[in-house]
């Protein structure tokens, strides 16, 4: 009888353990002393208009807390003498700046705001990097062994460094370009080595081509243009070299989303942390070069 006491008692710890875990919740208490930061979200390409969101992270401790902030005063200064400060923007919602950076320029940004620490973050925009882009119509075999368009993108790598790059392919269906799901068989692609995003780009590196040429191919699906005119702009091809705080924000963050689907093991799971470049702050500020080719 005894015995049979034991075995229920310790069946109930167990339920108790199990319970606490999945219905754990979030326990504002528990940070009272945390210090609420400026949240800055951008990803700065060279060539184009500067813009930068920012949020707070109270809305971390109550959901219902409007997290956009509007009234920030954020300057910067350039590696190349540029100085400035971003304007807010009612309508897109991000701070905006008419300065536009080039490769390989350095940018400073300051955020100040009464109610947060001041923060800093200092980033570099990537190289620009020698590339080309075609298309050879039905020149491979598809998935289903038709002939499709062949889509191919070469680029030399930049040497003495470590590169990091984002490529993404679409197609026009006649109103908009479609990403099309860009195959893995490249060993820069595999999922050891690479990243695929929500919204189908590829993010990858230069490790297992360092300092050299490298050429990625696709093939279309037989068919997926047919009809369209034959000057109409067919397929289009994003690629960008991104600064390594890019790369790193989006490999933390797919670890954590992997760590949340990692079955129960005794109660715990190692905390991941989200990339930050934002000196007494959260969030990201990240660059990159880009060059889009559209091919008909």
């Amino acid at each position: 009888m005894k015995k049979n006491n034991k075995n229920i008692l310790l069946a109930s710890i167990v339920f108790v353990l199990f319970s606490g875990c999945l219905n754990d919740t979030v326990r504002p208490d528990i940070l009272q002393d945390y210090t609420p930061r400026l949240v800055v979200n951008a990803v700065v390409t060279s060539d184009a208009v500067m813009g930068i969101r920012v949020t707070s992270s109270k809305a971390i401790l109550d959901s219902s807390y409007l997290s956009l902030v509007t009234d920030a005063e954020l300057t910067y200064r350039t590696s190349l003498g540029q100085e400035g400060s971003f304007t807010y923007d009612a309508f897109t919602e991000i701070y905006t700046s008419t300065d536009i950076l080039v490769p390989g320029e350095v940018i400073r940004v300051t955020g100040k705001h009464p109610d947060f620490p001041t923060i800093l973050s200092e980033v570099r925009v990537p190289d620009s990097v020698a590339t080309t882009a075609s298309m050879v119509p039905n020149g491979g075999i598809d998935t289903s062994d038709l002939p499709g368009d062949l889509i191919t993108l070469e680029f030399t790598d930049n040497p003495g460094q470590k590169n990091y790059y984002k490529i993404r392919v679409l197609y026009w269906n006649g109103f908009e370009f479609i990403p099309i799901i860009y195959p893995r068989s490249d060993p820069s692609f595999s999922e050891f080595n690479s990243l695929r995003l929500q919204d189908a780009s590829i993010l990858f590196t230069d490790d297992l081509f360092n300092g050299k040429e490298k050429a990625v191919f696709t093939v279309a699906t037989n068919g997926l243009t047919f009809g369209l005119p034959a000057q109409q702009d067919k397929y289009k091809v994003e690629f960008a070299s991104i600064s390594s705080d890019f790369y790193d924000y989006f490999i933390s963050l797919n670890r954590a989303v992997e760590a949340k689907e990692v079955s129960f093991q005794g109660g715990f799971n190692n905390a991941v942390v989200i990339h930050s470049n934002i000196d007494n702050g959260l969030g990201i500020l990240a660059t990159e070069w880009r060059s889009d080719f559209f091919l008909k």
